[in-house]
């Protein structure tokens, strides 16, 4: 049955979107740089300060186990966990961890709940592996490291446990480095065969094709920013130009390219670069679709300011990227679909050489309505909200049930169309979804709340549940999700629903 009821009689759609903080770290040199925090929604400035530990950062991230800010940096030559928040992240550390050089580059393995970082000491660069589980014996500390050759520049693929890393000055090839624990060659650098047709040019960064495969270094050079595309499976650098053979590398002609951020679940990355004196060229913004061969790869310019730009970061759910500009000192934040900017954050005009931005906090998907819910037994309305990516390829999408009778059975809902049916089977609650409603109650997926009254559940997305059949998730796709749930009223067993939302997935 799909009941359908005047908009005024259902409750109003509100937007999940919360706060989400952008950390600003810089590199200057000093003894105590400036670091900042701004309101990725408003643009706010939220908090700023100057510590020692936030000395020439070259890396940040928000772990997604803790929440808390992890750094790198070159002068303190150690990765910090810090505390993140309106008060001074910097004001108290979970770990400082010395890492014998100075730290370049983060990465989180969210599978192994291991935190990934480069240093430069006196026998070269080395990666280094550090267990970030909170609950772990171990946490914080250094549980494998390796000389691999290579340098500062360098990026990790956790679908294929590799990493890859980029000389400072590009000679031709690249260093693949083996990051699986299980493997024989864990930890043993194995370099590319050279590629041709590359210019000079300086390692800016590096990404991954989402499975792993390719391994794309990102390079800035004087007059333009360089792409080659190295295929781990067959070890050769693939042609990027079908009619000259053998010019292997992606170029477009904006200068010098100075930082890379993937787009979660897409092969696409947000770029910057510092633009060039040589072509009278300012700063500049914008994306690379590197999906499939390199010839059929774009570059969409979306925007310049005056003078460098530099720090690229994309959220967790991949809709919005993060970059800053120098003249003046500015956070700009925009669409990574469309490249319009939705909001730019003003930083002090003493801001400079901004390298890094990390977005914080979760993400919470979609839009909700049929909010709020019923109140329910323990005087609160249930509520369903969605973590993780509406991108999807990256299957990282997580639906968190909350304000339940504590320890009460329930299960997830999921439908492409709304409804409204009240109290349907004599329930306290209203069904809020129509259609073809599907359950998720296979092996596992039936819930049970914790004390706190809430649940998790892990959705598969090439999984999911439908009267007649598992179904997979196509982007472009709009699904509803509602959560079903036990409950007792007066000693009389009964049961009530959550809130709804809807996810529209990329």
């Amino acid at each position: 049955m799909n009941l359908t009821l005047p908009l005024a009689s259902l409750a109003l759609a509100t937007s999940a979107t919360a706060q989400i903080p952008v950390f600003v770290g810089s590199s200057v040199g000093g003894s105590s740089d400036p670091w900042y925090l701004v309101d990725g929604d408003s643009g706010a400035l939220l908090d700023q300060g100057n510590s020692s530990l936030s000395d020439n950062v070259t890396a940040a991230l928000y772990s997604p186990i803790s929440g808390r800010l992890l750094v790198s940096t070159s002068l303190p030559q150690r990765v910090v966990a810090t505390e993140a928040g309106s008060v001074s992240p910097f004001s108290t550390t979970e770990f400082e961890t010395g890492v014998g050089g100075s730290a370049y580059g983060l990465a989180f393995d969210s599978g192994r709940a291991r935190l990934l970082t480069v240093a430069s000491g006196s026998s070269g660069y080395a990666l280094n592996i550090i267990d970030a589980d909170p609950a772990s014996g171990t946490y914080g500390t250094v549980t494998a490291s390796g000389t691999i050759g290579g340098g500062e520049r360098w990026a990790y693929s956790e679908a294929a446990d590799v990493v890859v890393s980029a000389p400072i000055i590009f000679g031709g090839s690249v260093t693949l480095v083996d990051v699986d624990p299980s493997s024989a060659t864990f930890l043993q650098p194995a370099p590319s065969f050279p590629t041709a047709n590359i210019p000079f040019a300086f390692g800016a960064g590096a990404t991954f094709s989402t499975d792993g495969r390719y391994a794309i270094p990102y390079l800035g050079g004087i007059d333009g920013t360089y792409m080659p595309c190295y295929d781990r499976l067959t070890s050769t650098w693939l042609d990027a130009d079908p009619v000259v053979p053998g010019t292997q590398h992606f170029f477009f002609p904006y200068a010098v390219g100075s930082s890379i951020a993937p787009i979660p679940g897409v092969d696409a990355a947000i770029v910057t670069g510092l633009g060039s004196n040589n072509i009278s060229q300012d700063g500049w913004f914008g994306r690379v679709d590197h999906s499939g061969t390199p010839d059929q790869w774009t570059f969409s310019l979306y925007g310049m300011a005056t003078n460098d730009m530099d720090g690229a970061s994309v959220d967790p759910s991949g809709a919005r990227f993060a970059v800053t500009a120098y003249d003046p000192p500015r956070v700009i934040v925009g669409s990574t679909v469309t490249g319009s900017i939705l909001t730019e954050a003003i930083l002090p005009l003493t801001a400079d050489n901004l390298y890094t931005t990390a977005w914080g906090g979760s993400v919470e998907l979609g839009e909700r309505f049929c909010n709020p819910a019923a109140v329910n037994s323990t005087g609160a309305a249930a509520s369903l909200s969605a973590l993780g990516s509406t991108a999807v390829a990256s299957q990282d999408f997580t639906l968190i049930a909350s304000q339940l009778p504590s320890s009460s059975f329930g299960f997830a809902l999921v439908s492409q169309s709304r409804g409204f049916i009240p109290n349907p089977g004599g329930s306290q609650g209203d069904l809020c979804l129509g259609g073809s409603i599907g359950r998720f109650v296979g092996p596992g997926q039936i819930q049970q709340a914790d004390s706190s009254g809430a649940w998790s559940l892990t959705v598969d997305l090439a999984q999911v549940p439908t009267p007649t059949g598992l179904v997979a998730v196509q982007p472009g796709d709009t699904w509803s999700f509602q959560a079903w749930y036990r409950d007792a009223v007066a000693g009389v067993t009964t049961s009530n629903f959550t809130s709804a939302i809807e996810v529209d997935f990329l």
